[in-house]
């Protein structure tokens, strides 16, 4: 049985789970999971945080939060829109959109991707994850900071700065940590995950998961994509190698 241990094997095998999870419905009827006691508002006396959309190629909509408890009214996105609380967030078909969540907390989604903003306070920031991936560049956070993304499988919570890629795949959740350390939550329990390995939730029923090593050739495809799209005038390929990567002391 293994509860909050980390995953370290390097070849693929599968891991049992204990308890810790809670199912949430939110807004289309959607079943997605999150840490226990956590989708709640939390402190009313917190404001949310602003977030907007910093980059957007393609068709990307948004659903406004207002909106989503009658049939949502979906409207085109473009650089510089808000983005709050109760917000859904598409990226169409070849088409991707990067979210600045502060100045620390970046989200980029890839096609065919959607992605609901649960909560933006100063400490908790939860998002949900419907389908597709996406990248998560986490910043700096204290360590009474919360950050979660919940998916119809399970939810990540990442626990250091680090890039990270979540997504859907034949009811499947997969999350990959390129850099950091996250803790997955599944339906029957939780298990930490580092630098240089994936996991594999097996739908939302599971009592199973998959934890294995990235490939380093596919790491440093996913990386050198991202930081092609995020500094398009100043990278220089370094990353493509992904030892590279994780050396560079200031990722």
């Amino acid at each position: 049985m293994l509860n909050n241990k980390r995953l370290s094997s390097i070849s693929p095998r599968t891991v049992i789970l204990g308890a810790f999870i809670t199912i949430v419905a939110i807004s289309a009827g959607a079943l997605l999971f999150t840490r226990s006691g956590s989708v709640a508002k939390g402190d009313t006396a917190m404001q949310p945080r602003a977030a907007r959309l910093e980059r957007v190629e393609g068709s990307v909509g948004i659903a406004r939060a207002e909106d989503q408890n009658k049939q949502l009214d979906w409207a085109e996105a473009s650089i510089n829109t808000p983005v709050t609380v109760g917000d859904r967030i598409y990226a169409r078909e070849n088409a991707r959109a990067s979210v600045a969540l502060t100045g620390r907390h970046y989200v980029r989604l890839n096609p065919v991707t959607s992605l609901d903003v649960l909560s933006l306070e100063d400490r908790r920031t939860q998002l949900a994850l419907r389908s597709g991936s996406a990248l998560f560049d986490v910043g700096d956070f204290g360590p009474d900071e919360f950050y979660e993304v919940a998916t119809p499988c399970g939810a990540v919570d990442f626990k250091e700065p680090g890039l990270y890629q979540v997504g859907m795949d034949g009811g499947k959740a997969i999350i990959s940590v390129l850099s950091g350390l996250a803790q997955v939550v599944g339906q029957e329990g939780s298990g930490d995950i580092s630098k240089g390995q994936v996991f594999t939730l097996l739908g939302a029923t599971a009592t199973q998961a998959l934890a294995s090593r990235l490939a380093p050739r596919q790491a440093g495809s996913i990386v050198d994509d991202y930081y092609r799209y995020r500094y398009p005038s100043r990278y220089d390929g370094r990353y493509q190698n992904y030892d590279a990567y994780l050396d560079d002391p200031f990722y």
